[in-house]
């Protein structure tokens, strides 16, 4: 597919080719996470698309395949724009929105800036969309890519040589194969785990930890929720177990089986309930018919499909205990249910973890371990709260408003200083490792 993509004339035409290469790259783990052949196509397609220099220039223009009303991604672009003390302009463009619809925050976040949101239109062809973003991108400081792996639209669009804006990529997807950096002058990491893949896998060196940004600190108004636990039958006195993620994120993988372990949980604790946002009751039903004591326990486990944000808080707070997901992790929902006042235990997977979770007894090596320190923490109310207490001093010394923006400062000067990536180093590091079996058992997802 790699080889193929650079047969066509047409720059249309190779262009889709490297989406379809790329497509395969990211679904099925190769041991692959760049293509300095596909990068290296899409910049000289670029420089045949380059225009003129617009000397005028203002602001943060925000690229994104898709935004979407809940989840981690979209959350992250909002709160860059929220915590950017510079106090200038966001804009953002979408190259595939297609019919979705677009997030309201994010729509009233942009206006707020003084800043516009655009969509590109479904029927248009990959260079066409390219064109438009070019234009629009020449008229801004800073380009920040968030588009998804496979998208070639904006290294397209922002590639060539005489591109005047500073490019910025944020690798929000550091455990997959990705598209995209060579047009960057700096790579801006999630965690120290990508940054590390980044180095040995992609070849970069030019990339720094920013983080994902806090919406707020809401530990001063920690309440908890009985009235929603009323309506899902959850008594008083019940512990309730939560964890929230989409569905693929929990399909059992190796020895990393989510709802088999939280039943082993349910059966040693018989107080203690599971609520489970973003998946379905067919995905649960599907899923506990093949777990030992799944039957015993069903009663005891609540799903709710996906939800907005204030109701996602609402069903976060009836909560004593949440569990990460597991064989992928979160990270943005971690984030937030510590910023909350919940404590969090997370496991040991192939995905990686955020910073300010490791190095911690709830970062556990083992399932064993795993279920050992949950029932610690729903056994023991005042370990609880001082194991809470050490998270969230961790999460805000790593994720405050505050401290995002200091490190947003550093970026953008080191994007202004520096020249684009370009192919980077050779790459050494190739081969497979768990995470890319991983992807391959999720590529007819």
């Amino acid at each position: 597919m790699v080889t193929d993509a650079g047969v066509y004339s047409s720059l249309n035409k190779s262009a889709v080719s490297i989406r379809r290469a790329a497509d395969f790259a990211v679904s099925t783990g190769t041991g692959v996470y760049r293509s300095q052949y596909l990068e290296l196509l899409l910049l000289n397609m670029a420089d045949r698309l380059a225009r003129k220099k617009t000397p005028k220039r203002r602001g943060v223009l925000h690229v994104m395949t898709q935004a979407y009303k809940s989840g981690g991604h979209t959350r992250v672009v909002e709160r860059w724009i929220e915590h950017d003390s510079h106090n200038c302009r966001h804009s953002v463009f979408l190259t595939g929105q297609g019919k979705l619809s677009t997030p309201q925050k994010l729509l009233t976040l942009t206006h707020a800036s003084g800043g516009q949101l655009f969509r590109s239109f479904h029927f248009m062809s990959i260079v066409s969309k390219a064109q438009t973003l070019q234009k629009m991108a020449q008229e801004y400081d800073f380009v920040v890519l968030h588009t998804h792996m496979q998208d070639p639209v904006a290294t397209l669009a922002v590639g060539a040589k005489n591109f005047s804006a500073s490019v910025i990529y944020y690798n929000h997807a550091d455990h997959r194969f990705s598209l995209g950096m060579s047009a960057a002058s700096v790579v801006a990491e999630t965690r120290s785990w990508g940054k590390n893949v980044s180095v040995l896998k992609r070849g970069i060196t030019e990339s720094v930890v920013l983080g994902i940004p806090l919406q707020y600190d809401m530990t001063e108004h920690y309440t908890k929720n009985f009235s929603t636990r009323a309506k899902l039958n959850i008594p008083v006195t019940g512990k309730v177990i939560f964890s929230a993620a989409s569905e693929h994120k929990f399909i059992p993988f190796q020895e990393f089986n989510f709802l088999d372990t939280v039943v082993k949980i349910l059966l040693q604790k018989p107080d203690a309930y599971l609520l489970l946002v973003g998946v379905g009751k067919n995905f649960l039903q599907n899923n506990l018919k093949n777990i030992d004591g799944g039957e015993a326990v069903s009663a005891r486990i609540q799903v709710v499909s996906v939800v907005e944000e204030k109701l996602f808080i609402d069903y976060l707070m009836t909560a004593d205990l949440v569990l990460d997901s597991f064989p992928e992790n979160g990270s943005t929902m971690l984030m937030d249910c510590v910023a909350h006042g919940l404590p969090v235990v997370s496991l040991m997977a192939p995905t990686g973890q955020m910073d300010y979770l490791l190095n911690t007894k709830e970062y556990t090596l083992t399932i064993e371990a795993f279920i050992r320190q949950s029932l610690c923490l729903l056994d023991n109310e005042q370990l609880s709260r001082h194991v809470w207490q050490e998270q969230h001093a961790r999460l805000i010394d790593d994720s405050a408003p505050v401290n995002f923006s200091k490190r947003l400062h550093r970026l953008y000067a080191q994007a202004v200083g520096s020249e684009p990536i370009g192919l980077g180093a050779q790459i050494h590091d190739v081969g497979l490792a768990d995470v890319d079996l991983l992807h391959t058992a999720r590529s007819n997802i």
